[in-house]
């Protein structure tokens, strides 16, 4: 199958045998171990990595009986928004392809939208699943920090780096989800009737989202206010900048021509963080208690998953840092390490707007049971 959106770095066609997951075609991020295949994470600095075994997630989807069709594109090291940077090239929106399909996980989330797969793997480290899901018009979920295996993938973050899916319905998420991570999913459903929304801007995309959702019947909005939210984007910024930093330390050293400028300058900056890194570490605990508290009151917080529609490439293309910005919402639920799922809802100007579903930690399955009936009340209305 041709894929004119750069999506793909290598297709492959691995199955092992049956099981819960038989009949879906999945791709998996180019920072996961696949056995026999190199895993370069996108940059020079891992080429010739050829992986002796296989990602213990990639283990699990494999005798689950799923089929794997290949490894994606992303953003060299996970370290960006907008999947520009890469030793393969830009991927490519297949909502239109003059356009970034987000990063870092963009061939994870172009995959699923051309259709070339039913299901992706990514990694999440500040919304690097939920973005491009969002930009590309499919759903992205991130699940509760330390549900799925991080073991044999490249790290970013390994306080922050989380395991998760993209799919072009949220019911496909349940299913495989459940599967991987081995949660009943009967167990938790519930109907959604009261949710909170905050960081909605006065911008198109927010007014947009926010009328869909006072179009659903059954469900009561109030709009709050929630001040620590600033300081957990910092936390996160602290924690990523450090680790990653200490990680990629040695090949800084000894070879930083062989990183794209953008990904360099932020792996740099984390040795300007060192002194914070333990209080926000300690804010992470304390962020994920916080919204938990916060969140006694309501079925669901919804926030926009991105102030802005995909740009284009030749918009983005030497301004990376500067396209960061399109993960200041999605990173504040990395801080608080909770499961948070991207859901398209309606367009503006032709393009695909999501909004962000978040529930406290662990209450993965119930969050995406409420998804998946929000998801039906956008379809019922034409969505």
């Amino acid at each position: 199958m041709l894929d004119p959106y750069n999506a793909f770095v290598v297709r492959t066609a691995k199955k092992r045998g049956d099981g819960p997951l038989s009949g879906l075609r999945f791709s998996i991020k180019e920072n996961m171990d696949l056995s026999g295949f190199e895993t370069t994470a996108c940059s020079k600095i891992l080429k010739g990595n050829v992986a002796g075994t296989d990602a213990e997630i990639v283990s699990l989807l494999l005798h689950s009986g799923a089929e794997i069709v290949g490894k994606t594109n992303m953003h060299e090291f996970a370290l960006g928004a907008t999947n520009t940077s890469s030793i393969f090239g830009p991927v490519r929106n297949p909502v239109d392809t003059e356009r970034i399909s987000g990063g870092s996980s963009g061939g994870a989330a172009a995959s699923v939208a051309a259709s070339l797969c039913d299901i992706a793997l990514g990694t999440d480290t500040g919304g690097s699943v939920r973005l491009p899901a969002a930009l590309c018009g499919v759903s992205g979920f991130k699940p509760t920090y330390g549900v799925l295996s991080t073991e044999g993938i490249v790290p970013l973050s390994r306080s922050l780096d989380t395991v998760g899916l993209i799919a072009r319905n949220a019911a496909t998420i349940l299913h495989c989800f459940s599967v991987l991570s081995g949660i009943e999913i009967e167990a938790v459903e519930r109907p959604v009737t009261r949710a909170a929304c905050t960081l909605f801007d006065d911008g198109e995309v927010s007014r947009s989202i926010f009328e869909v959702l006072r179009a659903m019947d059954g469900l009561s909005l109030v709009r709050k206010e929630i001040p620590w939210l600033e300081r957990a984007a910092e936390a996160r910024k602290i924690v990523r900048g450090v680790e990653g930093f200490r990680y990629h330390e040695k090949w800084l050293q000894q070879r930083p021509e062989d990183y794209f400028p953008d990904v360099r300058k932020a792996l740099l900056d984390g040795v300007k963080l060192e002194g914070m890194y333990e209080d926000a570490l300690n804010d992470l605990v304390e962020m994920a208690e916080s919204l938990t508290e916060f969140m006694k009151d309501y079925d669901v917080l919804i926030t926009p998953a991105c102030y802005e529609t995909a740009p284009k490439i030749s918009e983005v293309l030497g301004r990376e840092v500067e396209y960061r910005r399109l993960l200041n919402i999605t990173e504040v639920f990395n801080s608080t390490r909770s499961p948070s799922i991207s859901l398209p809802v309606t367009r503006v100007r032709g393009l695909p707007v999501s909004a962000l579903l978040n529930a406290p930690p662990d209450e993965d399955m119930r969050l995406l049971a409420v998804a998946v009936e929000m998801e039906k009340r956008v379809v019922q209305r034409g969505g």
